[in-house]
């Protein structure tokens, strides 16, 4: 293995994993080998046709109980096939590999016994601990993720005083038996719990829809294969994990002289938020160079919702929105907006809507073209900083 290349890990939270990572690691030395998009789709669905086919010869020809079904599958040895979960995870992972990271499978179910039951917990903590990146791959319950996911989930929770979650970037990938069965909220809420571990987090790229990591469609055993849409947001999910953690490693290893950090103002009450970050800033920090935009007292007109969105293709510093009112200050803000390494979006939340004013859903319309023309903010570093109100009127 390659020492400098960032380490991805996929996680497959499935429970009908059909390949198990302690017995083999033939499903990355077969990732590896496959050199384009068609030769990695006809591989995932002759995987996914196995898998199906595991399933017959285990007693679905027969009409057999399910629990009977599933007791014959533990007994197969785990060398083949790949459930629909496992599907989206391989396609996520090649993607990885094909962008000079380092790949590993993992089977939770090889750590997390249906009794509750931890086994081989040494292995899988070093396993967390060497890895840059973190793909985790579950099927939907009604709008959330498998048990097995939540054990793991749990589980990071119990060593986060061992392991230092915060240079580690987190990517989901879910599959539903529905095209909008859930696999969005699925991924909202690990994405919820992987950053406040204090992981990055990332969801798919801009070369597909840029939401929150992959999204699978998969009816039966063995339709994942057959769902492009999901096997390409979930290739663009192993693209962006790997591209982030690239950055973070060499980020780690490489001195830079400053980091640009933008504060984006977007919504205060009285100038407080404004007042408490120039007073927080009143000490001078040798590692960032901030930059404070206050957008709530800019002019900013609505989208209209135009269909030439941008106007037209251009380089990032040219303004390209079809509003040029001379009331509308974006013209101006544009050169403003780019070039920041980190971006910290501030809110002031207050108990009340009195005297609160907010850009914030305007200014996130307005920026539809920057996002769309060429994805300037994309795999930037993006921290929320939220101000709130407490019940005696001081500030949190």
């Amino acid at each position: 293995m390659d020492n400098n290349k960032p380490k991805i890990i996929g996680f497959s939270a499935s429970l009908r994993n059909s390949r198990r990572s302690l017995e083999n690691q033939d499903l990355i030395a077969d990732l590896k080998k496959i050199e384009n998009k068609e030769v990695l789709v006809d591989y995932l669905k002759k995987q996914s046709k196995i898998r199906l086919d595991q399933f017959v010869d285990s007693g679905r020809k027969e009409g057999l109980p399910f629990d009977q079904i599933y007791r014959n599958l533990k007994k197969e040895k785990g060398t083949q096939g790949l459930s629909n979960s496992e599907v989206a995870l391989a396609a996520s992972l090649w993607e990885s590999h094909r962008l000079g990271c380092e790949i590993e499978h993992v089977n939770l179910s090889d750590y997390f016994l249906e009794s509750k039951k931890k086994k081989n917990e040494s292995l899988l903590i070093s396993k967390i601990i060497s890895a840059d990146g973190i793909i985790l791959s579950t099927p939907v319950y009604f709008g959330d993720r498998s048990s097995l996911s939540q054990s793991f989930i749990n589980y990071l929770h119990t060593i986060k005083e061992k392991v230092d979650f915060s240079t580690k970037v987190y990517a989901g990938l879910s599959v539903g038996a529905k095209r909008n069965g859930g696999q969005e909220t699925t991924l909202m809420y690990q994405l919820y719990d992987f950053t406040h571990l204090g992981f990055f987090g990332v969801g798919n790229d801009s070369e597909t829809t840029s939401q929150y990591g992959g999204t699978g469609y998969a009816g039966d055993i063995g339709t994942m294969g057959d769902d492009s849409y999901g096997l390409d947001v979930c290739m663009g999910t192993g693209r962006r994990i790997a591209r982030v953690a690239s950055f973070l490693s060499y980020n780690t290893d490489k001195s830079v002289d400053k980091l640009k950090v933008q504060f984006w103002i977007l919504q205060d009450k009285n100038n407080q938020a404004k007042k408490i970050i120039d007073k927080v800033f009143q000490e001078t920090y040798p590692f960032i160079e901030p930059k404070f935009i206050d957008l709530c007292n800019k002019d900013i007109i609505r989208c209209i919702a135009c269909d030439i969105c941008p106007t037209h293709i251009s380089v990032d510093e040219e303004y390209r929105c079809i509003i040029n009112s001379k009331n509308d200050d974006f013209d101006q803000l544009h050169g403003e907006l780019l070039g920041a390494d980190v971006i910290i979006p501030v809110v002031f939340s207050s108990k009340g809507k009195e005297n609160i004013i907010s850009n914030y859903q305007r200014f996130i319309e307005r920026t539809r073209y920057l996002r769309r023309g060429d994805y300037v903010f994309s795999d930037l570093i993006v921290k929320p900083l939220i101000i709130e109100e407490a019940e005696n009127d001081e500030l949190e």
